[in-house]
């Protein structure tokens, strides 16, 4: 079963810059995914201005705009130093194959390093269709946006010793759709203090609008491959949704940042939420008992529509799942066990115990069913395959085609060794 948005994935936004030239000033581009086509003949020409926010003008010298498919698939960014209050801009993108809607995001800097962005906008109202025809007067203009702040303190918790410096600490605010409203980019971050401050600038909302936050620490290069990103942190410390935001700012947000490996962590903090952000999908855990050991799963929203496959019924259950990190070593075997029961009726649930998008891999034991009798005695256990890789894994309680609540506890993860 599919799994989406690991809670140690590699950072969404891996990007590989490309140095060029553009008459009046220079740029950075990149491509990442299917441009549809497209050599050094076969482009075409975007340009426009730019605009700066009233706020934050003064101190903006340098513009980002991400020029990108709806789905983020296709991406090319340019780069350029502010020139007055509209700044001219120009990049060349391939051709496209078929018309295609492209979309704007716009980032101010106040130096040429393009580390900490003072804001990020997806522009609204500045798609264009393209195809093979230069597009000019593309404005994105910033001038009506007022801003915000979000501040507060992320806490840290690693495994290690000496407790590892991270070159770089990317914290973002997003929206209910998980969509960047802001962003900081914190350098060489100790992490002995065990915490770390952030100050985001955001557009201020015409509504109230709920809020979570991004993490992700580079060791390396900002942007590189050995990032570890925690995307859809929507509580705080204490357990406590984030404030909402809508035109003042907001303090004392304590986002935790928890990257400790699983052995160094208590039954509570193994665990994790997510649902699809593209689906109507809504998950919640706590945790009950004296010692807080049992993990209380809640799933709500609108279940997903199943659609009947090829000798099978697709229920869209991993759109929704609980999650409990584990460590497992490379080619080896693990019985899973566990007490499961719900709080009344019947349940049926997907498990999953490995998950690599990347390399299309996904292990699981489907549809355990389970209700709420004899819970005190009632062990489900089963026997997986070999890991692929070592390290940390996910074993993935998938939910979200039906609402309710149901329990999960004792849970033990034993090496098969005969």
């Amino acid at each position: 079963m599919k799994n989406k948005n690991s809670i140690f994935e590699i950072v969404r936004n891996v990007i590989i810059i490309a140095l060029a030239a553009v008459i009046g000033f220079s740029f950075i581009a990149c491509d990442d995914g299917d441009n549809n086509g497209g050599d050094d003949g076969d482009n075409i020409t975007l340009s426009g201005n730019i605009t700066p926010p009233p706020s934050l003008a003064a101190q903006v010298t340098h513009y980002e705009i991400m020029i990108h498919t709806v789905n983020w698939s296709w991406r090319r960014e340019v780069r350029f130093a502010k020139e007055g209050d509209a700044t001219s801009w120009s990049v060349k993108i391939p051709m496209f194959s078929a018309s295609t809607a492209v979309y704007f995001q716009a980032k101010g800097f106040d130096s040429g390093d393009y580390i900490s962005p003072l804001f990020v906008v997806g522009v609204e109202n500045a798609s264009k269709t393209v195809h093979g025809e230069n597009v000019s007067s593309i404005t994105l203009d910033l001038s009506s946006l007022t801003f915000i702040k979000i501040t507060g303190t992320v806490i840290l918790k690693t495994s290690g010793s000496p407790k590892p410096t991270f070159k770089y600490l990317v914290v973002e605010a997003l929206n209910s759709n998980y969509s960047t409203l802001g962003q900081q980019v914190i350098q060489n971050v100790n992490t002995t203090s065990g915490n770390c401050n952030f100050s985001i600038n955001v557009p201020a909302q015409s509504v109230s609008t709920g809020i979570s936050f991004g993490v992700q620490r580079y060791m390396g290069e900002l942007w590189g491959d050995d990032g570890i990103s925690i995307y859809q942190i929507n509580k705080d410390e204490d357990g406590n949704p984030f404030p909402a935001i809508k035109d003042a700012n907001v303090s004392g947000c304590k986002v935790v940042f928890d990257i400790r490996i699983p052995d160094d962590r208590s039954f509570k903090d193994r665990w994790s939420a997510w649902a699809d952000p593209s689906s109507n999908s809504e998950i919640d855990i706590g945790f009950e008992g004296i010692a807080k050991d049992i993990c209380k799963v809640t799933v709500g929203g609108t279940p997903p529509v199943p659609v009947q496959m090829v000798g099978y019924i697709e229920t869209y259950r991993w759109k929704a799942s609980a999650r409990y990190i584990y460590t497992g070593v490379a080619g080896k075997k693990y019985e899973y066990k566990f007490k499961i029961w719900t709080d009344s009726g019947d349940r049926t649930i997907n498990v999953q115990y490995y998950s690599n998008d990347d390399t299309s891999t996904w292990l699981a034991d489907y549809s355990i069913e389970f209700n709420n009798s004899d819970y005190e005695d009632n062990y489900y256990s089963f026997e997986g395959e070999a890991l692929p890789p070592g390290g940390t894994a996910e074993l993935q309680f998938q939910c979200a085609d039906q609402t309710g609540v149901f329990y999960i506890s004792d849970i033990v993860i034993t090496e098969i060794t005969n």
